[in-house]
């Protein structure tokens, strides 16, 4: 043990071995870390212990984790397959992508409207008066860009916007009464008012 610690307490090596210039080494270490407190918290406050088989996995997941959530996102793509591309509507009908921007003073906004050949129609950014949590955030930049599409008249209209949990719920029958869902209601009022509006997951 004194080999390994160095004349180093436990706070400078674990520093030092986080802090390596060998990044695999310094995730690995991290890792063990992690899983050593964990497993230490288990035994002292829930009774619990596991197997060093076990233990010895958790590590390897935690290292499989890390690289793959902080892989360049080129190297995701070529790992998916082909990247998204943006695919236009059907004739006749329009498309707007939506996507709001959580900052460090507020919140902000933007939407792109095209057409069935990939033809840009309008666009339009702005300000949010909303709290910062990104669901919120994401319902009421819908919100603000179909009040904006209203403009445009009774008509055939896709909305594509990169929040899975607003899509479930303007899409959903059932009835939720969270704050943020009273803005998904209202999306929804406004989109029957534009006439047949599509609301996708990209």
């Amino acid at each position: 043990m004194d080999d390994v610690m160095q004349d180093r307490n436990l706070q400078e090596f674990m520093g030092d071995a986080v802090g390596a210039s060998n990044m695999a080494l310094s995730i690995r270490m991290a890792a063990i870390f992690w899983v050593i407190w964990t497993e230490r918290n288990n035994r002292i406050w829930r009774d619990k212990s596991t197997s060093n088989e076990i233990l010895h996995r958790q590590v390897e997941c935690l290292r499989a984790s890390w690289k793959e959530t902080f892989k360049p996102a080129t190297l995701r793509g070529q790992a998916t397959g082909s990247p998204v591309i943006w695919e236009p509507p059907a004739q006749g009908w329009l498309k707007c992508n939506v996507d709001a921007a959580v900052l460090a003073d507020g919140v902000g906004f933007g939407a792109v409207v095209r057409n069935h050949e990939g033809r840009f129609v309008a666009a339009m950014n702005g300000r949010l008066s909303c709290d910062r949590e990104p669901f919120m955030a994401e319902a009421t930049a819908v919100k603000e860009s179909l009040t904006w599409l209203h403009n445009f008249g009774r008509g055939f209209m896709v909305i594509e916007t990169n929040c899975l949990n607003f899509c479930k719920a303007f899409n959903s029958s059932s009835l939720n009464f969270s704050y943020v869902n009273l803005i998904v209601k209202q999306c929804v009022l406004i989109a029957n008012g534009i006439g047949n509006v599509s609301v996708h997951y990209v």
